[in-house]
């Protein structure tokens, strides 16, 4: 599984678009709660104060 980082910016800009799209069936329901999963629930916290880069849990 590939992980990507988004800044505050993109996240805003995406949410914005999600607003604006109409939805028209189960599937478009599905990946819209997906993606708002994803936002709702962050995997980890990276320490950047760390020379290691450690992640925190």
């Amino acid at each position: 599984m590939k992980k990507y980082e988004i800044n505050e910016n993109v996240a805003h800009n995406l949410m914005l678009f999600l607003d604006r799209v109409e939805l028209k069936g189960l599937k478009e329901i599905q990946a819209m709660n997906e993606i708002i999963d994803c936002f709702n629930s962050p995997i980890e916290n990276i320490d950047m104060t760390n020379d290691n880069k450690t992640t925190n849990k």
